[in-house]
């Protein structure tokens, strides 16, 4: 439940939030795997790929027990 909160906040924030994020926000692929864990890849163009890993999201402070 904690994880689904904390990606959803973050979904919200980093992606919702930002009018130049809007192609993002409708590639239901990059939700997906934004929710299972906090990455995601996008093609920019046919030679061009953004991959964006989960490596600064879960650090021990952000951390909760349930």
């Amino acid at each position: 439940m904690i994880k689904e909160m904390y990606y959803s906040q973050l979904w919200t924030i980093m992606f919702e939030e930002v009018d130049a994020n809007a192609a993002i926000v409708a590639n239901s692929t990059i939700h997906t795997t934004w929710m299972q864990g906090g990455y995601y890849a996008y093609e920019l163009g046919t030679d061009t790929m953004v991959l964006c890993l989960n490596g600064m999201y879960p650090f021990y402070e952000n951390f909760e027990e349930p």
